[in-house]
């Protein structure tokens, strides 16, 4: 259960369509929710424009970097939407163990989409624009922010929550190593893990299963 594209629906559009596989045959289900209900990916891309663009879209050069932080836009438009998607987590993780009672549950968190310190300094990349270091220690505070709501959703469910971000470090967008999320640019859908970056969500689950919940 769970997505990761931005052209997937909100999380009502396809919960009954989930619900309906889970009995007391399934054994194990993951879930990640919440980043296309707060809209962050798209977030994040208004971040970037910030940089370069007023409100009326006019280009600030020849002093980028001056807009709106970061900081402000996310809550403006994530902070919110928030309330709503713990709410949710809630009574899905309790649908489940009212259908699956058995079933090992893993509640998967978010990485940092973008390396957050220094060591990148100000950089381009594959993100097609100026990243400032400010907006992404802003991206990097905010992601910790909503795993924690999530972790502590997830945990007074009886569910194991799963954090990917050691699993990504290096490969954020401005990181050291190969980049495993997409760009503002191209036909995928921007911020979002590419096959490299889905692949680092299975490496950071796959510890977890059928470990005890203690061991976290």
């Amino acid at each position: 259960m769970g997505g990761c594209r931005g052209d997937l629906p909100p999380w009502g559009a396809t919960r009954n369509k989930h619900l309906g596989h889970l009995d007391e045959s399934v054994g194990l289900v993951t879930i990640s929710i919440g980043g296309n209900d707060l809209d962050w990916a798209n977030t994040i891309v208004q971040c970037v424009r910030a940089q370069f663009y007023g409100p009326d879209n006019r280009p600030r050069m020849p002093f980028p970097g001056l807009g709106e932080t970061c900081n402000n836009i996310i809550k403006k438009v994530v902070d919110p939407k928030l309330g709503g998607v713990l709410s949710d987590l809630q009574a899905i993780l309790q649908e489940i163990k009212m259908k699956s009672s058995n079933a090992q549950v893993i509640v998967v968190g978010y990485p940092v989409i973008m390396e957050p310190t220094d060591r990148a300094k100000d950089c381009v990349q594959s993100a097609g624009q100026f990243v400032p270091t400010g907006m992404r220690g802003d991206v990097r505070d905010a992601t910790a922010r909503i795993n924690k709501e999530l972790r502590a959703v997830a945990e007074r469910e009886g569910a194991r929550f799963v954090e990917p971000a050691p699993n990504f470090e290096g490969h954020q967008i401005c990181g050291e190593g190969s980049e495993w999320f997409n760009g503002l640019h191209g036909d995928e859908a921007p911020f979002h893990p590419n096959k490299a970056g889905q692949r680092g969500y299975a490496s950071a689950i796959l510890p977890h299963l059928n470990a005890p919940l203690d061991d976290d």
